[in-house]
């Protein structure tokens, strides 16, 4: 152990790796309630049925505004495919489940060329940790 590494502040025998949420002390991995993320000591003054106020999270600004942008895409994509459709144009489209993409369109070469934007994509997220990995020297 270098002498610059914290000891844990419950116990004081191992290196602290973890801050504990309430009073902020640096602990070690046997004095935290991974539950929790409380050192043993507020663990103990609060309880283990002590969990945080999740109703504060729903309630605030930043819950409003990403569900205000959630809704304010689909309605862009409903106007966009309705706009393609009257005008006479293509209109397509690809819906991921899981890993499955769900492709759908209309006029010409379209789906054809939304199913190769797909699988470049695809080959693009598996091989792009392994090139990092080579580029890096890992």
């Amino acid at each position: 152990m270098s002498r610059a590494e914290t000891l844990c502040e419950v116990c004081g025998a191992r290196p602290a790796r973890y801050v504990c949420r309430n009073c902020g002390a640096r602990v070690c991995r046997y004095c935290i309630d991974l539950s929790t993320w409380m050192c043993v000591r507020c663990s103990e003054k609060f309880g283990p049925d002590f969990l945080p106020e999740v109703g504060d999270f729903m309630a605030s600004e930043a819950m409003k505004l990403l569900i205000i942008g959630v809704v304010l895409t689909f309605v862009g994509f409903i106007l966009m495919a309705v706009a393609s459709l009257l005008v006479g144009g293509s209109a397509g489209g690809v819906v991921l489940i899981g890993p499955f993409p769900i492709i759908f369109g209309s006029g010409g070469a379209l789906p054809a060329l939304l199913l190769v934007l797909v699988l470049v994509v695809f080959v693009a997220m598996f091989l792009l940790p392994f090139l990092l990995t080579w580029l890096r020297g890992e």
